[in-house]
């Protein structure tokens, strides 16, 4: 690669005669090699996080032209024993962008519990330009088995999904900001284990024109609770993640 300042001889320069024919000057052409007026800056990233019921405002820093912006909402809890199903994960949003959070997983009964429902409805916004619009994944159904293990909390590209307990113990969480879905409650030696919940949904999009943005992270799910050791996992809360690009 050549060093800025530097020369590169690029051949004779080639110029007509009065004669009408082309014919090339015995003198080389030489280019310097300059910086770019403008060169591109690094990208920036933000994340927004926090799990919140009212909107906050995003707002690009300047110099920004265009954002690429991945986010997910939150995983339904998982289910615990008897019939203490997990809630389903909040719907995050950026501008009218949404996706929609996991459903949560059943609880036990006397049977299996179901696994969540990915969440899979959503919102585009038609100035900006979608990139992947994706559904979370369901929660694992539990187990008509005394002391099985529950079911596991779903995933989406971000991952995340908790675990289900086994022979009464609590199902673990979805991981923060993941969108997974919580495990479910193991069985004990007089039930089944309950469903783990549904991974929240996922979009990933271009906004060509930033601006400033009202923005909501969905809240992961609530884990069913039937009582000690018998609480299934919370869903993972979503987040949204802004790549900037400038000139």
């Amino acid at each position: 690669m050549n060093a800025v300042g530097s020369t590169i001889t690029t051949g004779y320069i080639p110029y007509v005669s009065t004669a009408g024919r082309q014919t090339y000057s015995n003198t080389l052409s030489t280019l310097t090699v300059s910086t770019l007026s403008g060169a591109a800056n690094a990208p920036t990233v933000t994340r927004i996080t926090t799990p919140v019921t009212t909107s906050t405002l995003y707002t690009p820093p300047a110099g920004v032209v265009r954002v690429k912006v991945r986010m997910c909402a939150g995983g339904g809890g998982g289910g615990a024993l008897g019939t203490a199903a997990g809630t389903a994960g909040g719907t995050t949003s950026f501008g009218l962008w949404t996706v929609s959070g996991g459903a949560g997983g059943y609880g036990a009964g006397q049977f299996s519990g179901s696994g969540g429902v990915g969440g899979v409805s959503g919102t585009d916004s038609v100035s900006s330009s979608l990139i992947a619009r994706i559904q979370g994944g369901p929660g694992s159904s539990g187990f008509a088995i005394v002391n099985a293990s529950g079911g596991c909390g779903g995933w989406n590209p971000f991952g995340g999904g908790g675990i289900g307990g086994y022979g009464g113990v609590n199902g673990t969480s979805g991981t923060a900001n993941s969108g997974g879905g919580g495990g479910a409650c193991g069985g004990t030696a007089g039930s089944g284990t309950g469903g783990g919940g549904g991974a929240g949904g996922y979009v990933e999009f271009y906004v060509n024109t930033p601006i400033a943005t009202s923005t909501i992270i969905g809240a992961g799910g609530n884990g069913g609770n039937s009582g000690t050791n018998t609480i299934g996992g919370n869903g993972g809360s979503g987040i949204i993640i802004v790549e900037e690009m400038y000139i």
